[in-house]
C-alpha cells in the first residue's frame, strides 16, 4: 500500500544516523581540542635553561654541504642557544657516511662557528650512524662531564616522536624541540 511506513526500518535508519552524527561530532571535538592545544603550546613562553643541546644530523648534500632540513635543525639550536641566559654546550651529532667527505657533526660545527657560536661551546659527536647511536654517544658525552644535565634534543618536527622514544630507551632525560620542515 502506498501510504504505509515501515517503522522498524525507519527506527534502524534513525538510530544509525544518530550514531554516525555523534561519532563525527566526537572526533571533530577531539581534532578541535588538539588544534587549540597546539596553538596554546606555541604561544606559551618557554623558559630556556639547558646545559646541553643535541642536534641530530640527517645527511649532507654533495658530501660536505648541509641540506635545508639539516640547516633548519642547526638554526633551531642556535635560536635556543641565544635564548638561554647561561649558554649551553651544543652537541652536533652525526657520523660520516660512505658518500660524505666530512661527518655531519663537522658540517654542523662549521655552520655553528660561522654563525657566532664559540668553539668552546661545541662538542662534536661524530661516531654515530643511527638515531639510537646519536643518543647513546651524546649521553656518554653528557654523563662524562661535570655540572647540570638539562638537555634539549633538536630534530625535525616529524622526527621528534621517534627521537624521544629512543632517548627514553637510551636513558637520556631530555626535552624535544622540533625544527621547521618544508
Amino acid at each position: 500500500v502506498l501510504g504505509t511506513v515501515d517503522y522498524e526500518k525507519f527506527g534502524a535508519i534513525h538510530t544509525f544516523t544518530l550514531w554516525m552524527s555523534m561519532t563525527v561530532f566526537y572526533f571533530s571535538c577531539l581534532v578541535l581540542n588538539f588544534v587549540v592545544y597546539s596553538v596554546f603550546i606555541q604561544l606559551m613562553p618557554h623558559v630556556m635553561r639547558f646545559d646541553y643541546v643535541i642536534i641530530h644530523g640527517c645527511g649532507l648534500a654533495g658530501g660536505e654541504r648541509m641540506t635545508k632540513l639539516l640547516s633548519n635543525r642547526v638554526d633551531k639550536a642556535i635560536e635556543i642557544y641565544n635564548q638561554c641566559k647561561e649558554k649551553p654546550i651544543l652537541i652536533p651529532s652525526g657520523g660520516k657516511g660512505d658518500d660524505e667527505a666530512i661527518s655531519e657533526a663537522e658540517a654542523m660545527r662549521r655552520y655553528l662557528v660561522e654563525h657566532g657560536i664559540p668553539q668552546d661551546h661545541i662538542i662534536m659527536e661524530d661516531g654515530s650512524a643511527t638515531t639510537m647511536e646519536n643518543l647513546k654517544n651524546s649521553k656518554r658525552i653528557i654523563d662524562g662531564r661535570q655540572g647540570g644535565k638539562r638537555t634539549a634534543l633538536v630534530s625535525s618536527n616529524y622526527h621528534m616522536y621517534r627521537c624521544l622514544s629512543y632517548a627514553r630507551k637510551a636513558g637520556l632525560n631530555c626535552v624535544g624541540i622540533g625544527a621547521k620542515v618544508a
